[in-house]
């Protein structure tokens, strides 16, 4: 009786170890198909949603080393092919230090039988070079927006410290978004769509945060500035200068700055961070 359960059991262990293999492969197989669908980013329905819509978790993205001896806003914007975009696979654009090329890629549509208008904001103040197109089911290539450090704040097709641009959908109609990115430095964005009123709001607090931030600097910097030209003392100038280099500082990271003090001077601004 025992050796007839051992023979039972070898026999058993023995079917496990034939069966394993298939185990393996069954394994492989599917999770080759999950790699497989998971190298394409899902698509917007823009009709299926309300309020702002993040776009991290729709994005691919494609990246490709500058051209060393041309200027990147010079030289022609080629789409990289569909197989070099790869899912983003992260909930914000983050993409540290780099000085390569990066194109970002969403793929949208609209469901409803009505048009839609939404706006497109990057989330940042200022980056150079940026470019910001829609490619139309039947391919063609429309350019919203080309800026960079030379261009003034009158360039930007909305009065928003954050980059943004309008894009419009018709009933049933598919686009794809494209955003072109290059920086020296580091590529952090927060890119959303969003109603135009929402915007607008979000504007409008900005403003009246900001001018409540003025004020109380602006105070303080009177203040020390008094007491210096009364008593003379050095370190009351100190403190002013300080307050309002805060304050320039605090704007110039808002996109305030440029919006509101030098809108004409887009060099000047570029580089205000490190001055």
């Amino acid at each position: 009786m025992r050796s007839k359960l051992s023979v039972v059991f070898t026999l058993d262990a023995l079917s496990i170890y034939c069966l394993l293999p298939l185990i393996y492969l069954s394994l492989f197989a599917l999770s080759s198909q999950s790699s497989a669908q998971s190298n394409y980013a899902s698509r917007l329905d823009v009709a299926n949603t309300a309020g702002a819509i993040a776009l991290p978790q729709y994005l691919s993205y494609a990246r490709k080393p500058q051209n060393p001896g041309g200027s990147a806003l010079a030289e022609p914007r080629v789409v990289p092919a569909t197989d070099a975009f790869i899912p983003l696979d992260s909930s914000s654009v983050q993409f540290g230090y780099s000085t390569d090329e990066f194109w970002l890629k969403a793929e949208t549509i609209n469901s409803s039988t009505t048009a839609i208008d939404l706006v497109l904001t990057t989330g940042v103040s200022f980056l150079e070079p940026i470019s910001i197109f829609t490619e139309a089911s039947d391919g063609v290539l429309t350019e919203l927006l080309t800026i960079d450090a030379n261009h003034p704040y009158s360039a930007r097709p909305l009065p928003s410290p954050k980059i943004t641009v309008p894009i419009s959908w018709q009933p049933g109609e598919a686009k794809t978004l494209l955003i072109y990115a290059v920086s020296n430095s580091g590529i952090s964005m927060q890119l959303a769509l969003l109603p135009e009123p929402i915007l607008a709001a979000e504007i409008r607090n900005l403003d009246i945060t900001f001018a409540l931030i003025s004020g109380i600097l602006g105070t303080l910097i009177f203040v020390n500035l008094f007491h210096y030209l009364a008593a003379k003392r050095l370190a009351h100038l100190f403190y002013a200068i300080q307050e309002l280099a805060v304050l320039l500082f605090l704007l110039h990271g808002e996109g305030l700055a440029f919006k509101y003090l030098w809108p004409d001077s887009p060099v000047w601004n570029a580089h205000a961070t490190m001055v």
